[in-house]
């Protein structure tokens, strides 16, 4: 099926439009988010959201080069799920090291409290001359 023939059954809302775009396009497409996501799963779900952002872009838009439309539509909803997912694992990474240097007594913070405790101990103990 040509490109022009796929774009009328998106502005039909025809739901052939999305199968047609599949057969034509999904290899490249899907080849391109694996490039990005290497994840068989995130890639599943990066091409479920790019057959739904295409079936809401077309119509209004009615692209010149469907296979290069498809294929930005996937490479960005893919950019966006991979900025996502790392920001979320430096959120974790930086999480752990401020629990691990704040967490944490400071050398002065372990020999003023031996301090305490020791001076603690004399004060209760009685002098023998």
């Amino acid at each position: 099926m040509k490109d022009t023939d796929i774009i009328d059954l998106f502005w039909l809302r025809s739901e052939t439009a999305i199968a047609e775009l599949g057969k034509k396009y999904d290899r490249i497409a899907r080849c391109v988010t694996m490039n990005i996501l290497h994840d068989r799963l995130d890639t599943e779900e990066c091409m479920n959201d790019s057959y739904l952002a295409m079936w809401n872009t077309i119509p209004p838009e009615r692209p010149n080069n469907l296979p290069a439309f498809f294929v930005s539509v996937t490479r960005n909803i893919a950019l966006k799920l991979y900025r996502h997912k790392t920001a979320i694992k430096r959120r974790v990474v930086m999480e752990e090291l401020t629990d691990i240097t704040t967490s944490s007594p400071s050398p002065e913070d372990d020999i003023n409290y031996a301090a305490e405790i020791i001076s603690a101990f004399l004060s209760t103990q009685t002098i023998i001359l």
